[in-house]
């Protein structure tokens, strides 16, 4: 199998306006949850997460488990 560099470009903005539109119907109406946990391990894939997840749900609904 092969791998193009062009599965590799992402517009963030877009990408950023998807999760928008559905985290927080998944989280408050699919999974009935008042918030999400995040586990933060310091690397750059979950610090993102939570930055989107604070973003989006507000500081107050992300919880951080290190």
């Amino acid at each position: 199998m092969t791998i193009s560099k062009e599965v590799l470009r992402i517009d963030p903005v877009a990408a950023l306006r998807q999760i928008e539109a559905v985290l927080p119907t998944q989280v408050f109406r699919q999974l009935k949850r008042r918030g999400v946990v995040v586990g933060l391990s310091g690397g750059i894939d979950s610090s993102v997460a939570t930055a989107i997840c604070a973003k989006i749900l507000g500081c107050e609904r992300v919880w951080l488990r290190c």
